[in-house]
C-alpha cells in the first residue's frame, strides 16, 4: 500500500479528504499530489507539518519520514 492510498483511507474513515489536508498545511492538491507520488520531496519543516496534520485528522501516527521518503514504513 502506497503512502496515498494508505493516508486516503485514513482520512475517509474519518470523514475527511486530501483537500482538507492541504488547506490547513496552506499547501497546493498539486503539490500533495506530488509528494505522494514521490515526485516531489518537502522540506523538513513542510513534512513535519503534513505528519502533524495528518495524525490529528486520522488519530493515526504518521511521521515526517512518511512525506520525506514517501513510504507507509520508512
Amino acid at each position: 500500500m502506497t503512502l496515498r492510498d494508505k493516508l486516503k483511507q485514513d482520512l475517509r474513515a474519518n470523514r475527511w479528504t486530501l483537500r482538507d489536508v492541504c488547506k490547513e498545511a496552506n499547501v497546493y492538491q498539486s503539490t500533495l499530489s506530488l509528494i505522494l507520488k514521490g515526485e516531489r520531496t518537502p522540506t523538513y519543516e513542510r513534512a513535519v507539518q503534513l505528519a502533524k496534520i495528518s495524525t490529528e485528522k486520522t488519530g493515526i501516527a504518521y511521521t515526517p519520514l512518511m512525506f520525506i521518503y514517501n513510504k507507509v514504513n520508512p
